[in-house]
Formats: structure tokens, C-alpha cells, sequence
């Protein structure tokens, strides 16, 4: 019988249509409801089909998601049965051929279905998809659980970790990942504890969902309105054409103050009011807290924790911060804070420094009083212009978007030997101003595709930016790879072209990064190909690495290109682009490590939340805590995202990143042949080895050493 959330499912939707079939067994007084397997097959259901780009022109969230996904759920569920069934004749060779490659050929289906439908509720989000979300995600989470607490499948995998020796570099890890995700999972677990297990997987899903909930609702909710033009006489025309009341005359109020990212970071540097300051960042560091109970996420903090904690004791772990670094590079918990106190040994007398040179700054120039956190982001800017003359404004006049894509594409065909093609019309897209790319070898060959989704749609795309899968590759179902790239630059208005800030092109630069991971590699199996199966704390290399061509002068002029004049970036510009690069650096590093360190201290201690955070921030910060900051209610990341007890690892992989570009500038980039050379290596190691080798190894591949933070030290000017 299925599960109780598929039934529920199936209830809501066809109970009254005539196809839920009730048994009941007067006896003992026992009513099972038995729903019927949807009828959806590819043919009736675009969302289903996998061959070919997604249907996305004819995908009606109402009509084909829920059935559809369940379906999937279905024959997935039911293919695992049934080679649990096989694998469980002693008979049958354990062979990776018969034990792995069906796994794969199994997750091939749901996956592209449920990648597809995951990107479709990111950038055309409503309220149909939402409920459809809420039915299905339960459903694939329990999927994946399936497949990872299989005792039948986890003896076979076992059976083929001992004989390694028949097994290629790439075999050994997806086998060594499926040891280690259904052990974490709870598959040697039985009786009792298999069902606690169970439950708490269940309960922190239930969690999860509402923390990120609580945090969208509070998120939305606010509104600040601006009448008066004196608090937006600073502010660039592109972000007032993104908050005005009528886009088309953003110098006219009245203007929209939210706690949507692209709206608050700016504001908090351009706003000229304290007083609005103040109230946004209130609003900002108290969503989703106490002020309101009915969105309040301070149980669930503890919920969270509690769940963690009881999910790593059971599996053998003294709490969640050790179980997490199974998965991560660092290995433990001591090599976490070990690279956190040796960051904050370089970096904390810098951020002293640079808040008492901030304050001298303000006071100079008429401000009376002391720095808040309201003031830094303002006054900060203000210094930096002063000191660099960087103007976001005149930056943006020399980054129009389509030549800044057309110069990353000839730098990584400079570096990586491919290129990028624009294929528009090649596949189906959800919105018109979505793009179509296809990637080629040197030699011609078709590697993978790419969608790019460039402008902000604010009513009913997710903020930021960021890639995921469409479809990874594997040899094995003769797929190959499938990205989404997704971006929020505001859109071209009255013909003119759309302008990016340099903080978008870096932007750009970095989930390019994570796109290349994904669409290069050589991987033959989807369990560790591209971003899969990369242990968390490297991520963010490939990404962060792209960062960096950005302060390179022959970079520079293949993306920079003035609007009007066509000119590049003048060098003097570069230079203070460089030397901003570094501006309160200690006071930012110093952010980060208290980050990374709260979270660590969260998921090893018992204390109250806001107590751990609290004695955790006048360890690292500078700035007295307001009494009634309450910022951690809103940090998805560690309690609702990807970075429980790995925070720290945007800190591990920019220092892994700094070092990796320290190989580029030691061959010298101004030689651009062995840049080249450099880059062909970077594309056979980090991008072609992805998940398929263990990150230390990749890098000392690439290096020849293993990694220092002398080159990220030396970046910042921290050393």
C-alpha cells in the first residue's frame, strides 16, 4: 500500500472523480483506500517526456505536476522493489553493471521531471505551483530516502566496495557515496530506531518547509514607502526604476522600499535617510522573529537543531556537526575552526582599523553620532568612492549584458577550449526573454546545453541568482548535461540595452562558474557527475575561481564595451576596481568567520539559539549587537538550505579558489599561452574530474601541494 502523503495526494485531487477505490473489511472494521495510479504517460503528459529539452510550452502546472511527478514516484518506487527483489537472490552477481546502472537508469526519469518542474516553480512561480509543491515534495523526498535505506541494494553495494579493485576511479565513489548516504540515512538501523530514523527525517522536512515559509512571508510582507526625493537623491536610475511606482518615470514617486535582496543591499547603501535605514534593517534582521507569532521561526530553530542532533546520534555521531563533516572536505570539526582562528589571527586588528577609519570618514563629513549596523553599508560606500572613485552608476554604462556574455564565453574558450553558441529557438522556453545556448568541444562535438534566464520578473521569479540541473549527464542513459542559469538584472527599458552593475557581472562570473562544473564534465555516471557527489566545503571553487579573471586587464577588455562610445574599461579604473576589491576586507572576513562559527557552535551545543548567537558574535564582531536582532530566524541557509554545520564552507572554498588562481598568475597573465595551458589543466582536473575524485586529490592534481591560504591572504591584503 502506498504511503500516507501519496494518498493523501491522490485524495485531494480525485476523491469525487470517481477514481479513488475504497476497500473495506467489515470484520475488523479496516477501510484501506487503494488510489489509483495516474494515467499520465509521456505522450498525454509533456512533463513527463525525456527525450529531447523539456515541453515547456505546453506544461500546465494544474493539469500535468502533480500527476505527473507521482507517477514518476511511482515507477521509480516500484523499480526499486523490484530490483530489491532481484539483488536479494544470492545467485546474481553484485556487479556494478547489475547493481548500480539500473539505480541510474531508474533516477533518470523522476529526476529530469522533477528538475524541470523544481525550475519552472523558481522563475514561474503561482499559486497553482505552489500547491502543487507542497503535495510533490514530500513524495520525492521520500523517493530519495527509498532508495538510500534499501538493505537489499546497500549488501550489494558493499559486495562491490570489496572488490575495488574491478572498479574505475569514478565507480569507487559512487559506490562510496552510496555507503556513506544510506548509512547517514539510517539503513543499518532496525526496529525502533529505523522508525525514530524515519520520523525524524519526516519532522525535519515538515520544519524546513516552515522555517523557509515563515521567512518568505515576512520577507514579502514589508513595505516601505518613500514620498520624499531627498532619500533617493543618491540612488542609481537603475535600482529607482526598480522600486518606482511607474518604471517608466523613476525619478517620480512614490518609491517601494522591500527586504527582496535586490532591493535592500542597495538601499541600505544609497538610502540617504537614517531614519529609513534603521526601520529596513529592523525589518530586515527581525523577519520572521518574535514580532509576529504566527510566522515567528524561534521553535523551529530548536525543532531543527533538536531533529539533527537526534538523526546524528542515531547513525553514530556525537551531534550534527560531526556527522556533517562526513560529507565535506575538512574531514572534522577541528580542521573547521582550526581555519576559522587562523583567518581571524590575520583579520580582526584589520577590521578594527577600518571601522575606526569609517567613523573618522562619517564625522568628517557632518555625520554626528556613533556607526551603527544601518550606517556601515552607506558611509562604506561613500569611503570607497571617495578613496577609489568607484561609481556604480558610471561602471554600469560599460556592461551592457550581451557583450559582457559574449566576452565570459571567448574567455572560456580561451581557457577551456570550448564554445559557447547562442541556439535560440533550439527548445522551448517558460519566458520570452529566455535564452538558449549549446556548448562544443574544440573539435566540434556537442558537450551540453544551457538556458539562461537573464532579467528580474519580480511577481513571479525568486530573487538572487543561482544554477541547477536540468539533467546531469550519464553515459548510461546517453544523456548529456542540461543547466539552468538563472539571473535578476533588471530589464532593458525604452529600447536601451540592459546594463549590468559590476557587482551583477560578478555575479554572472560566478554561477558561470558552477555552470562549467556541471557542463563539462567527463563523468560517466549522474551520482557524481558535475556538481553531484562534490563534497559541500568545494562547491564554491569553480565559482569563486571565475570571480578573479574579473580583476584581469585582458579579461576586461574582452567584457567591457561603454554604451555609447564603445570604449573599454579605461585602466585606471581596473586598478581602483583592484584596490576596492580590498576595501574593509578584514571587516568582512570577520562577518563570514562569525557566520561560519555560529553555525558550528548551533549544531555541537545545547544552549538556546539566541544565547549561541549572542556570546558567538562578541567573539568576532566589533559592532555591539542590538538587543533585539534576532537575524538568525531568517538564515535559510543553515537551517532550511543546503549549509547545516557548513557555512564555513564559502570561507574553505574561496581559499581554495585564491590558491587554484594563484596558478594563472604565476605562469604570468599577461602570457596568454600558458594561461592556457593552466586553463586546459584546471578544465581536465576541477571540471572534467567534478564528483568523480575526491577534492583534495582534484587539487593537488591541479597544484601539486595541497592548498594554503597564503594566496587568498595575499588578495585581501591580510597577510
Amino acid at each position: 500500500m502506498m504511503a500516507a502523503p501519496m494518498l493523501k495526494c491522490f485524495a485531494s485531487l480525485h476523491s469525487g472523480s470517481g477514481r479513488l477505490l475504497v476497500r473495506n473489511y467489515s470484520r475488523t472494521a479496516y477501510t484501506v483506500l487503494l488510489p489509483e495510479i495516474p494515467d499520465d504517460t509521456p505522450e498525454t503528459n509533456p512533463l513527463m517526456r525525456v527525450d529531447g529539452y523539456p515541453a515547456y510550452k505546453s506544461i500546465d502546472v494544474k493539469k500535468h505536476a502533480v500527476t505527473g511527478i507521482a507517477k514518476r514516484v511511482i515507477e521509480f518506487e516500484s523499480g526499486i522493489s523490484r530490483l530489491e527483489e532481484k539483488l536479494s537472490d544470492p545467485n546474481i552477481p553484485k556487479t556494478f553493471e547489475n547493481v548500480i546502472e539500473p539505480i541510474e537508469k531508474l533516477s533518470f526519469p523522476i529526476s529530469y521531471c522533477w528538475n524541470t518542474f523544481k525550475n519552472l516553480n523558481y522563475v514561474k512561480n503561482s499559486e497553482d505551483m505552489t500547491n502543487a509543491m507542497k503535495l510533490v515534495h514530500p513524495l520525492i523526498l521520500k523517493a530519495r530516502v527509498k532508495r538510500f535505506q534499501s538493505v537489499p541494494i546497500y549488501n550489494a553495494v558493499k559486495e562491490l566496495s570489496a572488490d575495488k579493485a574491478n572498479l574505475s576511479e569514478a565507480q569507487d565513489r559512487v559506490v562510496q557515496k552510496y555507503i556513506l548516504e544510506s548509512k547517514l540515512n539510517g539503513v543499518e538501523l532496525t526496529g525502533y530506531d529505523q522508525y525514530y530514523m524515519n520520523n525524524v527525517l519526516h519532522k525535519l522536512g515538515e520544519q524546513k518547509e516552515r522555517f523557509r515559509t515563515c521567512v518568505q512571508t515576512a520577507t514579502n510582507r514589508f513595505k516601505q514607502i518613500l514620498y520624499d526625493r531627498e532619500d533617493i537623491i543618491d540612488m542609481p536610475q537603475s535600482l529607482l526604476r526598480y522600486i518606482a511606482a511607474d518604471s517608466t518615470k523613476p525619478e517620480r514617486g512614490p518609491w517601494v522600499v522591500t527586504l527582496q535582496p535586490t532591493v535592500y543591499l542597495p538601499v541600505m547603501e544609497y538610502c540617504s535617510n537614517r531614519d529609513v535605514r534603521e526601520n529596513v534593517w529592523f525589518a530586515n534582521q527581525m523577519r520572521a522573529s518574535s514580532q509576529d507569532q504566527q510566522i515567528n521561526n524561534s521553535a523551529t530553530i530548536q525543532e531543527i537543531r533538536f531533529q539533527k542532533r537526534d538523526q546524528a546520534k542515531l547513525v553514530g555521531f556525537d551531534d550534527y556537526a560531526q556527522m556533517s563533516m562526513a560529507t565535506k572536505m575538512a574531514g572534522s570539526v577541528e580542521n573547521v575552526l582550526s581555519m576559522i582562528a587562523s583567518l581571524k589571527v590575520h583579520s580582526e586588528g584589520m577590521a578594527a582599523n577600518e571601522l575606526s577609519s569609517l567613523q573618522e570618514f562619517a564625522n568628517e563629513r557632518g555625520f554626528d553620532g556613533t556607526l551603527e549596523a544601518w550606517d556601515v553599508p552607506y558611509w562604506r560606500r561613500k569611503q570607497k568612492h571617495s578613496l577609489f572613485q568607484i561609481n556604480d552608476a558610471e561602471l554600469m554604462q560599460y556592461f551592457p549584458m550581451e557583450h559582457v556574455l559574449n566576452g565570459l564565453f571567448k574567455l572560456c574558450g580561451e581557457l577551456f577550449g570550448i564554445t559557447v553558441k547562442q541556439a535560440d529557438g533550439a527548445a522551448e522556453v517558460w519566458d520570452s526573454s529566455v535564452r538558449f545556448f549549446n556548448v562544443y568541444d574544440e573539435d566540434g562535438t556537442h558537450l551540453s546545453s544551457l538556458y539562461l534566464d537573464p532579467y528580474s520578473r519580480p511577481l513571479e521569479k525568486m530573487a538572487g541568482a543561482w544554477v541547477e540541473s536540468g539533467r546531469s549527464r550519464s553515459d548510461v542513459c546517453s544523456a548529456f548535461p542540461l543547466a539552468y542559469l538563472n539571473c535578476n538584472v533588471a530589464p532593458p527599458v525604452l529600447g536601451q540595452p540592459a546594463l549590468m552593475s559590476f557587482s551583477e557581472v560578478k555575479t554572472l562570473f560566478h554561477e558561470f562558474g558552477h555552470a562549467l562544473q556541471h557542463l563539462l564534465t567527463g563523468m560517466p555516471y549522474s551520482d557524481v557527475a558535475g556538481l553531484a557527489n562534490v563534497e559541500w566545503d568545494a562547491v564554491e571553487i569553480c565559482s569563486t575561481f571565475m570571480e578573479n579573471w574579473l580583476y584581469d586587464k585582458t579579461t576586461m577588455g574582452y567584457i567591457s564595451c561603454h554604451v555609447d562610445t564603445g570604449a573599454t574599461l579605461p585602466d585606471e579604473m581596473l586598478k581602483n576596481l583592484i584596490r576596492a576589491r580590498r576595501h574593509m576586507a578584514g571587516h568582512d572576513m570577520m562577518y563570514q568567520l562569525y557566520l561560519s562559527a555560529v553555525d558550528i557552535e548551533l549544531y555541537t551545543r545545547k544552549d538556546f539559539w539566541l544565547e549561541t548567537q549572542r556570546e558567538t558574535w562578541a567573539k568576532y564582531m566589533l559592532l555591539t549587537m542590538h538587543k533585539k536582532d534576532a537575524h538568525l530566524c531568517s538564515f535559510t541557509q543553515i537551517f532550511a538550505g543546503e549549509y547545516p554545520a557548513a557555512y564555513y564552507s564559502y570561507k574553505w572554498s574561496e581559499m581554495m579558489s585564491a590558491d587554484v588562481f594563484s596558478a594563472f598568475e604565476e605562469a604570468g597573465l599577461d602570457n596568454r599561452a600558458q594561461v592556457q595551458a593552466v586553463g586546459r589543466r584546471f578544465r581536465d582536473t576541477f571540471l572534467h574530474l567534478s564528483g568523480g575524485c575526491h577534492p583534495g586529490e582534484v587539487f593537488r592534481r591541479f597544484r601539486g601541494r595541497d592548498p594554503s591560504p597564503d594566496a587568498l591572504l595575499k588578495t585581501l591584503e591580510l597577510s
